[in-house]
């Protein structure tokens, strides 16, 4: 019996992504009822896009201090 963790399950691709130790995964990919076992690489976001509304409302444009005044900045009339 294996060890492990089923993280998700895709029932039309018959396809599962778990947490096995390694001597799991081996043992895995050795059974006939399994084609293949790939370990998933770590990914990270390389940045970050502004939201698509925010260049067309020039939002990017608003001067930091407007902007503090409405978080509690002090307010000039």
């Amino acid at each position: 019996m294996l060890g492990g963790k089923i993280k998700a399950e895709h029932a039309n691709t018959n396809v599962i992504a778990a947490e096995l130790s390694a001597t799991d995964a081996i043992v895995l990919s050795f059974d006939n009822n399994v084609q293949y076992v790939e370990e998933d690489l770590p990914r990270r976001f390389m940045g970050q896009s502004s939201p698509y509304g925010i260049a067309m409302v020039q939002a990017d444009q608003v001067d930091d201090s407007v902007a503090s005044a409405s978080s509690g900045g002090k307010k000039y009339v």
